[in-house]
């Protein structure tokens, strides 16, 4: 049986290094080889933490900066929302096609 702790941080990791990774918990099961009762449990711990954000279809998702209470995204100011904007056309690659 791996460490509590050490399970926790390989799934913080993963959901770090894939920023837009969403999971059902029978997915989590099978990508970390956890039992039902321990993948329950941890996911709550970071559901807890508030690491991690569980939607009402049972995905759970990584919570940004974005995201407030209630779950929902909160969108930018409309000046932040501009500067962001022009920020992505201005730093988009030359040989590409804008960000959007």
């Amino acid at each position: 049986m791996r460490d509590v702790k050490q399970v926790l941080q390989v799934i913080r990791r993963e959901f770090c290094e894939m920023p837009g990774l969403c999971l059902t918990e029978p997915q989590a099961r099978r990508l970390w080889g956890l039992e039902p009762n321990m993948c329950r449990a941890l996911l709550a711990v970071l559901v807890a933490e508030e690491f991690l954000l569980p939607a009402s279809d049972g995905v759970f998702r990584r919570r940004d900066a974005h995201d407030n209470a209630a779950g929902t995204k909160r969108s930018l100011p409309r000046r932040a929302s501009r500067r962001f904007r022009r920020y992505q056309i201005e730093r988009a690659p030359s040989t590409g096609p804008a960000l959007r």
